[in-house]
């Protein structure tokens, strides 16, 4: 393994190759004064010169630089976007430095998600500012950032971690829509939420209308057709159905048993693309959202709920973290990956179900098909 020495304001790595060449110089000088060979000295020599001033020029350029390298910072300008959506990176308080030959100074700037999707950019302080595509979803959280001074022949390396060390995500990439999926006749849930205010029984003419064929016949006002000889309907003979509130949760427990680590990313991606289709389906009747591990449910408006999606990240159906509490007048559609097996003591799925109603969506990871809808109901809870 490499050698390294680290403190708060830097970190000094000592390579591979560095210990290698270090070796391969002191075997050359001893070997080569022991068997009276220049040759094999003179390469030696040259090794160890190299080395000597990789880490005098490195030491020499952290003291005169290590306040200007310490303030810099890395800044998205568009810190949040969906799939495919380029991004800007650009270095606050940038500047020429003054650099020896054969030393390399850059700003290394890696993000990483919760199940490990990583972003890594490099800027040269000179050129404060790069742009990259960002192909998956997900919420990107700091894991280096500072400058890095290194010589070229990558045998000594010295980083200066930034100031900034805010633990919030600072890159939010959306997912895009996923295919149509059908109306579901919910099950679970209650009835909160009507499409129009009720009406209550009525003979007066403003609360009636013309028969049209189709209208349900037991609704004809038959005194009103016997003043008028014109078939009438009582509108107000009737409430239109009630609909409840929908609250959509991501599963993103996956069976390592049935997906590999990139299939378990992806189908936990296509499961974030289809809550963002049930969120523009139901709009009016979106109650929130939530994901395994979120703890709370998110409510706010589409454009919010769809930000929202790029935190959901994969966890594997071994590890425990629980699906959040919901509203038991709400109905309930939790998207979640097909498994084979899964322990009730480590499934967020089925701990949720234990004390929940809840419409289940067993999505296929292929986008040719539907999802599957599993109806899953506390048994002691009717149906609405």
């Amino acid at each position: 393994m490499s050698a390294s020495t680290t403190s708060k304001r830097f970190n000094m790595q000592f390579s591979h190759l560095g210990s290698f060449l270090s070796l391969v110089a002191f075997l050359s000088i001893i070997a080569g004064m022991f068997r009276h060979e220049w040759i094999l000295t003179m390469v030696g020599i040259i090794l160890s010169v190299v080395i000597i001033y990789s880490i005098s020029a490195l030491f020499f350029l952290s003291v005169i630089h290590r306040r200007r390298f310490r303030s810099l910072s890395c800044r998205i300008l568009n810190p949040s976007g969906v799939c495919g959506d380029s991004v800007t990176v650009t270095l606050d308080h940038a500047a020429h430095f003054f650099c020896l030959p054969a030393l390399i100074i850059r700003y290394e700037f890696r993000i990483q998600t919760k199940d490990k999707r990583t972003l890594f950019c490099s800027l040269n302080p000179a050129f404060p500012k790069s742009s990259f595509k960002v192909a998956d979803r997900g919420a990107y959280y700091r894991l280096t950032d500072g400058v890095v001074l290194s010589d070229t022949f990558g045998i000594l390396s010295v980083s200066f971690p930034s100031l900034d060390q805010n633990d919030h995500a600072r890159l939010l990439i959306s997912p895009h829509k996923g295919e149509q999926i059908p109306e579901i006749s919910l099950q679970s849930g209650g009835s909160t939420l009507r499409a129009e205010l009720p009406r209550t029984k009525t003979d007066d003419l403003h609360e009636q209308r013309q028969y049209v064929p189709g209208d349900d016949p037991r609704k004809i006002n038959w005194k009103l057709y016997g003043h008028s000889g014109t078939l009438f309907i009582r509108e107000g003979a009737f409430e239109p159905p009630p609909h409840a509130n929908i609250v959509v949760l991501v599963d993103t427990q996956a069976d390592m048993t049935v997906f590999s680590r990139e299939q378990a990313l992806r189908a936990v991606d296509i499961l974030c693309e289809q809550a963002l289709t049930l969120i523009a389906l139901y709009e009016e009747r979106i109650n929130g959202i939530g994901w395994t591990g979120s703890g709370t449910l998110h409510t706010g408006t589409p454009a919010e709920l769809a930000q929202a999606l790029a935190y959901p990240f994969m966890i594997p159906l071994s590890e425990f973290s629980p699906l959040p509490a919901c509203p038991q007048e709400c109905s309930v559609i939790i998207l979640a990956l097909p498994r084979q097996y899964e322990d009730s003591a480590t499934s967020s799925l089925q701990q949720f179900l234990s004390t929940h109603k809840a419409d289940v969506l067993f999505s296929h990871t292929t986008g040719s098909t539907q999802p599957q809808l599993r109806r899953a109901m506390k048994p002691d809870r009717p149906a609405r």
